[in-house]
């Protein structure tokens, strides 16, 4: 099984992108069936145990349940693998220079099409794209309101729950006519973090783009790409995400070249950015989303017992119309919690930001940073006293009533 786990971890990316699907799945397989006689095994071992008057405890019973739900995880997943059809993924780029609650602000996104897991075909697209084909009219969250007058996908990364900003973003995808027309739906979503796209590229080395008469690296990868999104030739054209489309396939394609050394560096990196949350997935199927869960992957937020005992903290910044200058604000957070006496909790929370870009030469980086903040505490908590902050009155675009 660990041998198992080690060959998809090293070469699991590689067999999809080089059409090698049916290893892929033999390898699930494989697993499955192992893990199935790992199962049976210890039933046996069980019975043995009751002959001669072991008990076994509460731990081998939830031993065995592990068993049994990554046993149904394999089988659903080796069925989508195989299922006669074209399946679909998305993979959002969040960019945290203009921070959102679900990662950041997906500027652009990448649409997957895999066949009984061979990658067929990766269409990267500006997120305004089916923004600018759908015709629904969704009236947005209250913050948006003063500088859109309808929601769409592109702001629709909005929950701190990354499986509800996913599934909002999903919505609005299918509803646009550029996949409604054909039909299209989207299994998942993988939202990664523009570090993601550094550490990769510090593994793969620096992409050469005459075109764009640029050499691109992880050290200079998110300025070179906002300055072409931001003022290049082709935004004047109305495709300034068109470097991405450009990146995208060269990037993919050497990442299905790597040697050994490379996919063991490149494991490691992506295993701590998965870590820190800069890598999240999302599945539509609730026995996938339950397993996300389980595995620490799916960006949820946390879900407190009602006899939860202990505190609970989230800041949550949302930045509305400020440029990408999230890129340059510095926020601490300092937390002092004091119980009196009689038992009482009382917390102080002391949120400091500081905007470092003023003296940047590009306007998206010097805009003055406009940030709604939300902080989430414990339930049952009662606010005493607030100083700071602005209140920022809004007028809606559209009259919703």
């Amino acid at each position: 099984v660990s041998g198992d786990l080690e060959n998809l971890k090293a070469n699991g990316l590689s067999l999809i992108i080089g059409k090698r699907g049916r290893e892929f799945i033999s390898i699930f397989k494989g697993l499955k069936g192992k893990i199935l006689e790992i199962s049976q095994l210890s039933v046996g071992l069980k019975s043995q145990a009751a002959a001669v008057g072991y008990q076994i405890d509460q731990d081998f019973s939830i031993f065995e349940e592990e068993f049994s739900d990554t046993i149904e995880v394999l089988e659903k997943f080796i069925t989508w693998l195989e299922a006669p059809k074209k399946q679909r993924l998305l993979v959002f780029f969040q960019n945290p220079s203009e921070i959102r609650p679900g990662g950041g602000f997906i500027g652009s996104y990448a649409m997957a099409t895999l066949f009984q897991a061979n990658l067929l075909d990766l269409q990267v697209r500006d997120i305004y794209d089916p923004d600018g084909q759908l015709d629904l009219k969704v009236v947005p969250p209250k913050q948006l309101q003063g500088v859109t007058d309808r929601w769409g996908a592109r702001d629709a990364n909005w929950f701190f729950d990354f499986p509800t900003s996913a599934k909002k973003v999903i919505e609005f995808l299918e509803a646009s006519k550029l996949y409604k027309e054909q039909g299209i739906e989207f299994s998942g979503a993988i939202a990664v973090n523009v570090d993601v796209i550094k550490d990769i590229l510090s593994v793969i080395g620096p992409i050469e783009l005459p075109e764009y008469k640029l050499t691109i690296g992880p050290d200079n990868f998110l300025t070179e790409v906002q300055k072409e999104v931001e003022e290049g030739e082709n935004k004047v054209a109305g495709e300034p995400k068109r470097i991405l489309k450009t990146l995208t396939p060269i990037l993919f394609d050497r990442l299905s070249k790597l040697n050994d050394k490379e996919k063991k560096l490149l494991l490691e990196k992506l295993s701590e950015r998965i870590d820190k949350k800069d890598i999240i997935i999302y599945f539509e199927e609730p026995v996938f989303k339950e397993h996300l869960i389980k595995l620490g992957v799916a960006g949820e937020v946390a879900v407190l017992s009602e006899n939860f005992t202990g505190d609970y903290l989230a800041v949550v910044n949302a930045n509305v119309a400020g440029g990408k200058s999230d890129a340059f604000m510095d926020q601490k957070i300092s937390f002092k919690m004091t119980l009196d006496p009689r038992g009482v909790i009382e917390n102080r929370l002391e949120i400091e930001r500081k905007h470092r870009g003023q003296n940047e030469k590009e306007w998206w980086y010097k805009a003055t940073n406009k940030n709604f903040m939300q902080i989430l505490a414990t339930p049952g908590s009662e606010l005493i006293k607030m100083t700071g902050g602005a209140s920022k009155g809004i007028k809606p675009l559209a009259n919703y009533s």
